[in-house]
């Protein structure tokens, strides 16, 4: 019988699950829920042996794939790099943000001049960046660049309203890590204004 997704999280870590989960990420959009729960599974046990079938399942190229990407992201999949690109490139498959926020958990370098690149590029066309991006600014400030870093902090400022206050706390521990930098702090303090207004 069909495994109720409110279980999905209480699994206990069994590899031989995995094949069942990895069906489930493949359910389909109409099931997105199937997915969700799937892939916080796959997350919370780091099932490392998912990610050849999840890097596979990103050919679909539709807006589930949302799901397979996080999870890889999650799980440090460096391999997953270059499909969560292509996904990112192609404007049908929608869900822009979430994609780079998958693409800034994998940690790696290699996505910082994209993700700069693509925050300057909001900046100077002044396009609106809504509360949906925090989570993607929050992980590109976790990836060790520092250019990467200021860029994000910065995008922080065309965010019109938040939630919480992990991200400012976020900043606040970047500000005093670059405590020499006079272009950061500046950068960051007018950020902390933004937030904590």
């Amino acid at each position: 019988g069909e495994i109720a997704s409110s279980s999905f999280p209480a699994f206990q870590r069994d590899e031989a699950t995995v094949p069942f989960l990895l069906r489930a990420m493949n359910a389909g959009a109409e099931r997105s829920s199937l997915m969700e729960y799937s892939a916080m599974v796959i997350q919370r046990h780091g099932y490392k042996s998912a990610i050849p079938d999840l890097i596979e399942t990103l050919d679909k190229h539709d807006w589930a794939c949302l799901y397979p990407a996080t999870t890889l992201g999650k799980l440090k999949a460096k391999k997953a790099y270059e499909p969560i690109m292509k996904l990112i490139k192609d404007k049908k498959v929608g869900n822009r943000q979430y994609m780079i926020q998958a693409l800034c958990y994998l940690e790696d370098p290699r996505c910082a001049p994209f993700v700069i690149d693509t925050l300057h590029e909001y900046r100077d066309k002044n396009w609106r960046m809504n509360y949906s991006w925090v989570p993607a600014l929050k992980s590109a400030m976790a990836i060790p660049n520092r250019d990467l870093q200021l860029a994000a902090i910065e995008a922080l400022q065309r965010i019109e309203w938040f939630r919480g206050n992990a991200a400012l706390a976020k900043v606040i521990e970047l500000r005093r890590q670059h405590a020499d930098d006079a272009e950061f702090r500046r950068t960051a303090d007018a950020t902390i204004k933004h937030i904590d207004r």
